[in-house]
């Protein structure tokens, strides 16, 4: 008989002289009630379970030899997708690098008003850091003929000599 077992309850102690130290088979591991842990396996001895694990709300298999590891193909498609944009990521910046080396000579022989040769000289400073394009940029925000312009432009000039001048950017 099952009740014997488990302990029958409509039976009282003296009837059954070990149910007063009778202890549950499953004692809420993994989340399971007693009642989940038979329903998935009569026999009680924890072979294999398949039931739904209340605290983590997700189905589980519980068995006695190796866990089960379901891999996510969601996530392997993300850090499939991140690597990939990692890859296209660092080829796009090794052509930003080679691009700015090419154009740095170049930019004098560019055909620009000084608005225009002001926003390269920027964009090259700010993509490289180059300090020493500060005088030229400067130089050329002088020669803006707009004064609202050439204002922006100097205040520019000066947001990047503190950018420089910051401890953490020698």
């Amino acid at each position: 008989k099952g009740g014997e077992m488990f302990g029958d309850n409509n039976k009282t102690s003296n009837d059954n002289p070990m149910s007063s130290n009778t202890q549950p088979v499953n004692d809420g591991l993994m989340g399971l009630n007693n009642q989940q842990a038979n329903d998935g396996n009569p026999s009680g001895n924890g072979q294999t379970n398949n039931a739904l694990d209340s605290t983590q709300g997700a189905a589980s298999s519980v068995t006695n030899d190796q866990p089960t590891i379901l891999s996510d193909p969601v996530e392997e498609s993300v850090n499939e997708e991140a690597s990939a944009t990692q890859s296209s990521d660092n080829d796009l910046l090794n052509i930003k690098k080679e691009a700015l080396m090419e154009l740095s000579p170049l930019v004098k022989e560019l055909d620009q008003n000084p608005d225009e040769k002001f926003e390269t000289l920027m964009m090259m400073i700010q993509a490289t850091d180059n300090k020493s394009l500060i005088a030229s940029a400067f130089e050329t925000a002088k020669k803006i003929s707009d004064d609202k312009k050439r204002a922006r432009a100097l205040l520019d000039i000066i947001n990047e000599i503190n950018y420089f001048n910051q401890p953490n950017n020698d």
